[in-house]
């Protein structure tokens, strides 16, 4: 045992706060990319959000116009 196990195995007042696999590095690396899919999940919801706005601005935008030139309000010429 080299001395960086031996003192991540020591009883010390900040590791009773931290979770069972925080010594674990296979552990750490798996809470870390269910951390980056959770953060990836959340940036494409939002992506997808940022989306459907845009595309429900143009359809209005385009019903709007529709119901113009149908109006006679705006006339192509």
């Amino acid at each position: 045992m080299d001395l960086d196990q031996a003192v991540l195995r020591m009883p010390h007042k900040s590791n009773a706060r931290m979770p069972a696999h925080a010594n674990d590095p296979a552990a750490r690396s798996k809470c870390r990319s269910s951390e980056c899919e959770k953060f990836a999940l959340k940036f494409l919801d939002l992506l997808l959000q940022l989306f459907n706005f845009l595309i429900e601005t143009f359809n209005f935008f385009v019903k709007c116009l529709t119901q113009l030139l149908k109006t006679g309000i705006l006339v192509h010429h």
